[in-house]
C-alpha cells in the first residue's frame, strides 16, 4: 500500500458501530452539544416534544429519520435523545475536508454517494443494526433550499423496511427560518421539534414498502413559511433581504436570469430596477411605485417555484422544435414508397434541426475533480456546463488531463456521447443535486465527484433546477 492509498484508508470509518459513546467521546461530545443547546435556547426557544412511546424502546435500535431544513439538523436530533447514539448516513463529500473526514471516522457515521443506491452503504448500516445500533437517515439527500420537503426516492420504503426495526420521526418547523441556506445572517425566531415512533416493529413487519413510503412522506412533511405564517412567528434580523439573490436570480419584471441583488431589506433586479421588501415574516412585497407584473410572488417558495416553471417552459419549448423534425421524418416515411427523397430530405432537415439548437444554457465553470478514492479536492481548471432537453454536459478546457469519466455518460456507456474531454449526466437520472448557493453545485459521476464554481450568485441554483426541471420532463 503507497503512501496517498494509506492516508486514503485512514479517512475511512472503522468497520465497526458502538452502540453506546466511548467515555472520551462523551467528554467532548457532552459540552458541545450542551454549548448548541444554550445557543437554540437562547436565540431560537427550541422546544422538543417527545413520543411518550419511546420511552419503551429506549434501548432498542431504531432508524431515525429526520426533514433536513439547516445545518442543526443532526446536533439537534442528537440533543432529543442524548446519551443514544446514532450513527448517521453522511454525504462522502464531507471526506473532502479533514474536520468532515475527523467526524466521518471517529464517530462512526456512514459515508454514502448522494442520489446514488451503494451496496456498500446499505450494508455499512445493516452491520450498525446488526450490532444493536441505532441510524440516523435524512432521506431527501440534501438541505431544503425552501423549507419544505424535497424529494423522497420511493427506494427510501424499501431500506427501511428491510432494517426490521422500530422507524422514529423527527420533524423540525422553522429551522430553516432561522439561518437560510441562502442568507448572510442568522434569525432571532422559534423552533419546534417534534420525536414521535413512526413504525414499530410490528407495523415494519406487516406493511409493504410502499406503505411505509407513504407513512414516511406523510410523517416528514412540512413547510416551513406555511408554519410561520400560521404561527404568526417572526424572525429579526437587521438585514433580511441579504444573500437572497443566491436564491431567487430571476426578475419577474424584465424576466432576465442573475439579475437580482440585495440591500438591507429590499431585493432589486439590476436591469429593470423592479425592487421588493423582505419582513421580518418573510413575505415578499414590491416596494413602492412598483407592482408585481402577472403572478403575485408573496413568499420565497412561490417566487422559487414560478424560476423552475420558466425553465421547464424553455425545455419543453426547445424538446418540441426536436419533435417536429421527428413527425416530419415519420411522415416522409410513410410516403417513402412515392418519394424517396422525401425520406432523405426530411432526414436532413431533421439533422439540421437538431444542430441548430442552440443550449438553453451555457456556464464557464471552474473545476474540482473529488475522486471516489479518497475525495480530496483537485483543481482541473475551467470548463462549460451546457444544458438541452436531452441532459446535461460537463466539457473541460483542459485536452490534456482527462476527466475520470470522460467519453462516459453516467449510466456507463462508453463513447456514447460527446468528445473525450466530455461527460454527459441524461435527463432523468438525478433527481436533484447539492451544493453551496452562490458558491458551487456537486454532480455525481461513477469515478468521482465534480465540484463546480460559478461567477454569479444564481447560478447554482439555476443548475440545481435545471436537474430537477430535466427530472420532472
Amino acid at each position: 500500500m503507497n503512501k496517498q492509498e494509506k492516508k486514503a484508508e485512514n479517512r475511512r470509518p472503522k468497520e465497526r458501530y458502538d452502540v453506546r459513546y466511548p467515555f472520551w467521546i462523551l467528554c467532548i461530545l457532552a459540552p458541545v452539544m450542551v454549548l448548541i443547546w444554550l445557543y437554540l435556547k437562547l436565540f431560537h426557544q427550541i422546544r422538543i416534544t417527545k413520543d411518550p412511546r419511546l420511552e419503551e424502546i429506549k434501548d432498542e435500535p431504531w432508524v431515525v429519520l429526520g426533514n433536513h431544513g439547516s445545518y442543526f439538523d443532526a446536533p439537534i436530533m442528537t440533543i432529543a435523545f442524548f446519551p443514544k447514539r446514532i450513527h448517521y448516513v453522511m454525504s462522502n463529500s464531507f471526506m473532502a475536508t479533514w474536520w468532515g473526514a475527523f467526524i466521518i471516522k471517529v464517530l462512526q457515521q456512514i459515508p454514502k454517494s448522494q442520489f446514488f443506491v451503494e451496496a456498500k452503504s446499505v450494508i455499512a448500516m445493516k452491520r450498525a443494526v446488526a450490532a444493536g445500533a441505532s441510524v440516523g437517515l435524512y432521506p431527501e439527500g440534501r438541505m431544503s433550499l425552501t423549507g419544505r420537503l424535497g424529494y423522497l426516492a420511493p427506494a427510501v420504503g424499501k431500506l427501511v423496511k428491510s432494517f426490521g426495526i422500530p422507524v422514529v420521526a423527527v420533524k423540525e418547523e422553522g429551522v430553516s427560518l432561522g439561518r437560510p441556506l441562502w442568507a448572510k445572517q442568522s434569525r432571532r425566531g422559534p423552533i419546534e421539534v417534534h420525536c414521535r415512533l413512526l413504525l414499530s416493529r410490528e407495523e415494519i413487519a406487516r406493511l409493504t414498502a410502499e406503505e411505509v413510503y407513504q407513512r414516511i412522506v406523510r410523517d416528514l412533511s412540512y413547510n416551513d413559511h406555511q408554519w410561520q405564517a400560521e404561527k404568526g412567528a417572526l424572525y429579526k434580523c437587521s438585514k433580511p433581504a441579504e444573500g437572497l439573490e443566491n436564491l431567487l436570480h430571476r426578475c419577474p419584471a424584465c424576466r432576465q436570469d442573475f439579475a437580482m441583488t440585495s440591500q438591507r431589506e429590499r431585493l432589486i433586479c439590476k436591469h429593470c430596477g423592479f425592487t421588493v421588501q423582505v419582513s421580518g415574516q418573510s413575505r415578499l412585497q414590491p416596494a413602492a411605485g412598483f407592482f408585481w407584473p402577472a403572478q403575485a410572488l408573496e413568499s420565497i417558495p412561490l417566487w422559487y417555484d414560478w424560476q423552475g416553471a420558466c425553465l421547464k417552459e424553455r425545455l419543453t419549448r426547445q424538446e418540441a422544435e426536436v419533435q417536429k423534425a421527428d413527425r416530419m421524418m415519420a411522415q416522409a416515411g410513410a410516403e417513402a414508397m412515392q418519394a424517396e427523397a422525401m425520406l432523405a430530405e426530411a432526414g436532413l432537415q431533421r439533422q439540421a434541426a437538431a444542430a441548430a439548437i442552440r443550449p438553453i444554457a451555457e456556464t464557464a465553470v471552474d473545476i474540482e475533480v473529488l475522486l471516489k478514492e479518497d475525495f480530496r479536492p483537485r483543481p482541473w481548471g475551467s470548463g462549460l456546463l451546457t444544458l438541452k432537453p436531452e441532459g446535461l454536459t460537463l466539457t473541460s478546457d483542459d485536452k490534456e488531463r482527462p476527466l475520470p469519466d470522460e467519453g462516459h455518460n453516467v449510466c456507463g456507456q462508453e463513447g456514447a456521447y460527446g468528445a473525450a474531454n466530455q461527460i454527459f449526466f441524461p435527463a432523468g437520472l438525478l433527481p436533484t443535486i447539492t451544493g453551496t448557493l452562490g458558491s458551487h453545485v456537486d454532480l455525481p459521476g461513477l469515478k468521482a465527484l465534480y465540484r463546480l464554481r460559478f461567477a454569479k450568485p444564481g447560478q447554482p441554483v439555476f443548475w440545481m433546477q435545471a436537474v430537477e426541471a430535466l427530472a420532472e420532463k
